[in-house]
């Protein structure tokens, strides 16, 4: 059996064609997840936990984590040290490959031999490379790497758009890509692609927690950056409070360290002023793909938002505000 999967920074998937439905259906992973949180932990009884079970230990500030190591895959320079042992990005990846592929044939009931995996647009040779070595050590073939704004793009339009130029925004939880395609009868030509490994959900993830521990320090005099497993907790908070401003105009948090605590608000207004340094890195990548493709944003005719950070508040109508262009 062959297999899809989107081995993200903050989630990943993994699905497979039905023939009866003529079409993508996304397996549950071991704990019935459709997202399996890209997330591994090194526990100190010698356990290695991967998905959910390892992001709640990263909560509880258990173990050692290993999270948004998709941002340094084919980089020789990055390890994680966990029990005496030195893990890379594409280490980690295999654990978390063999994770979702276990719990998908268990799912399926079925063998799975082979997989399509996506990758960053912006992925170079060895970072490719790292990702088909990472799939083939759990032992199935990569048939290709396909390109996730392409992916995307061939999923929204294939069969539905005709003659359309279209720009895939595609911001998910630690990497951002921009692809520009045409699509003319079912056919997809990609006419320009950019993007940055070091610019995703958790840079804002980063925002909410300067802006809690920056309130906390004024208070009391204690940064709790400087506390691993504090931290590591606010950071796992964060993601989710981020998620509500899409029910609530502002959030709120109650920050203990010691006997002091003191809870925090923060407005959505204030979010998307703090975000606007991140708007504004988002927007250069898109004008570096655009003059790739010799092309200003009149030539777009629809903007494609993919990615779950595309939900941030504030981010459509600034993209609207600086393309003109249909969102």
């Amino acid at each position: 059996m062959r297999v899809g999967i989107d081995l993200g920074t903050t989630y990943s998937a993994v699905a497979y064609y039905d023939e009866k439905t003529s079409s993508a259906e996304v397996v549950p992973d071991a704990e019935g997840n459709l997202l399996t949180p890209s997330v591994i932990c090194f526990s100190d009884d010698g356990s290695v936990y991967a998905g959910e079970a390892a992001k709640t230990m990263q909560a509880k500030g258990k173990g050692t984590v290993a999270a948004s190591f998709k941002r340094a895959m084919g980089d020789t320079g990055f390890s994680v040290n966990a029990r005496g042992r030195s893990y890379s990005a594409e280490d980690l990846s295999a654990i978390l490959l063999g994770y979702l592929i276990s719990g998908a044939e268990k799912r399926l009931g079925k063998k799975i031999d082979s997989a399509v995996i996506t990758v960053p647009a912006y992925f170079n040779d060895p970072q490719r490379t790292a990702t088909i070595r990472a799939g083939e050590r759990c032992g199935i073939k990569v048939d290709k790497i396909i390109n996730e704004p392409t992916a995307a793009a061939i999923s929204y339009g294939y069969g539905s758009l005709n003659d359309k130029t279209v720009m895939v925004y595609d911001l998910g939880g630690g990497t951002f890509d921009i692809t520009i395609v045409r699509i003319e009868k079912n056919t997809l030509t990609v006419l320009g692609t950019d993007g940055s490994r070091i610019l995703g959900g958790k840079d804002w993830d980063q925002i909410l927690t300067g802006y809690f521990c920056d309130r906390f320090a004024d208070d009391f005099g204690i940064d709790l950056r400087e506390d691993p497993a504090a931290k590591n907790s606010l950071i796992v908070a964060a993601e989710n409070l981020k998620k509500e401003f899409s029910e609530r105009d502002s959030i709120s948090v109650l920050l203990e360290y010691g006997k002091d605590s003191a809870e925090y608000s923060l407005s959505k207004e204030k979010f998307v002023e703090l975000s606007r340094p991140l708007f504004a890195a988002t927007e250069e990548v898109c004008v570096r793909a655009l003059k790739e493709a010799g092309l200003t944003w009149k030539d777009i005719d629809e903007i494609l938002l993919v990615g779950g950070s595309t939900r941030l508040p504030g981010l459509p109508e600034e993209l609207r505000r600086i393309s003109g262009t249909e969102i």
